[in-house]
């Protein structure tokens, strides 16, 4: 019975901060970031959560402001939305554009482009990012 109960305190928790990164996405990225990140900390079981890492990650890479993020922070927010879903085309776009900024692992980039050319060919956003990266 205890272990139930804690697993419901923390998925609360957990979703008590999936909110607050809810609430900041727009306006503040980079508190967005470290809620979703401390959501998944909390409560690393959400898929949602998991998901949203990377796309917390891509906001905070687009801010105006500087914002360094380095290699090992972006390879395990990369690594915790794979575990929610491995292929998705958004968490392999943002990925990629992350190497392509960053300008590290051109092989993990090509490699990237070319499961796009092959799987994900009713994807716009993907064959426009395939288009562009090719150049």
């Amino acid at each position: 019975m205890l272990p139930i109960l804690a697993s419901g305190v923390l998925a609360y928790i957990g979703e008590w901060h999936m909110t607050k990164a809810k609430q900041a996405f727009t306006q503040n990225p980079l508190a967005a970031f470290e809620h979703n990140m401390k959501a998944h900390d909390v409560f690393p079981l959400d898929s949602t959560t998991r998901m949203q890492t990377i796309l917390s990650l891509g906001m905070v890479m687009d801010m105006e402001a500087q914002v360094i993020v380095y290699d090992k922070a972006a390879d395990r927010v990369y690594n915790i939305a794979r575990s929610a879903q491995p292929y998705h085309p958004l968490v392999l776009l943002l990925r990629a554009e992350y190497l392509l900024q960053a300008v590290r692992n051109q092989e993990e980039v090509s490699g990237i482009m070319d499961y796009f050319a092959e799987h994900v060919t009713q994807q716009p956003a993907a064959m426009a990012a395939v288009k562009q990266w090719s150049r």
